[in-house]
């Protein structure tokens, strides 16, 4: 047994993790699953409208693919989360991902309006242009 000051035995059992911690990172992917299936919603939406207008299809294909990928990724993260909560690493954040999450979603979003707009213009034969 290992022995500290004065003698005394000294207590080998790990710190306690408190279950607040381990349960952030549960509710943290369950938001990130919140955020992937709300985005594959509008993914089933767009591809939806895309029966009348097949050029639709490809922007919900487009979100349907980043929901998928970010639906992996989420998952990824709290594994990895899990797995550092055990081996008592400190630095847990995510810098990366809200910001590509954002950043692919926005740019998706300009696609499909840019999308839809070019549509328009062409079936109303570019008289939407002229005044």
């Amino acid at each position: 047994r290992a022995q500290g000051e004065e003698g005394k035995p000294l207590k080998l059992t790990p710190p306690k993790m408190e279950p607040k911690v381990y349960f952030a990172n549960e509710r943290t992917f369950l938001h990130w699953m919140h955020m992937c299936v709300t985005l594959g919603a509008v993914a089933m939406a767009i591809m939806a409208e895309s029966a009348d207008t097949p050029s639709y299809l490809l922007p919900g294909l487009v979100l349907s693919i980043l929901s998928g990928v970010f639906i992996l990724y989420a998952w990824y993260m709290f594994m990895w989360r899990s797995e550092a909560l055990k081996a008592k690493i400190d630095h847990l954040d995510d810098r990366v991902g809200p910001s590509l999450f954002v950043i692919s979603v926005i740019t998706a979003m300009v696609f499909v309006g840019y999308s839809k707009v070019s549509h328009a213009i062409e079936d109303d034969g570019g008289s939407a242009l002229q005044m």
